[in-house]
């Protein structure tokens, strides 16, 4: 999870150690999703990336540092589908 913060600072355009995580917003979190979309990773991995960041939200909300509203509104967001053709397609 760890490496997915990082990820994800850098295409904030910052560094890890500084991002203020307590800022992060729904809009934050969409846009995010869809640049990774966009970059072509998998809906797994953009979907452990999303896990992450309601990790950081958790502790963000859980130190106080993020409002109840802002908290349940960054966990709103749904996961990505997987484009995958079912079982035994061609």
């Amino acid at each position: 999870m760890v490496a997915r913060l990082m990820m994800v600072a850098q295409l904030m355009g910052g560094d890890p150690n500084i991002v203020d995580w307590s800022a992060l917003r729904f809009e934050h979190v969409t846009a995010l999703r869809s640049k990774l979309s966009e970059m072509g990773r998998a809906p797994a991995s953009i979907n452990a990336t999303l896990s992450a960041l309601r990790g950081v939200a958790r502790a963000a909300w859980r130190l106080r540092k993020m409002s109840v509203d802002d908290y349940l509104s960054s966990l709103r967001l749904r996961t990505s589908a997987a484009a995958a053709s079912p079982p035994g397609a061609p």
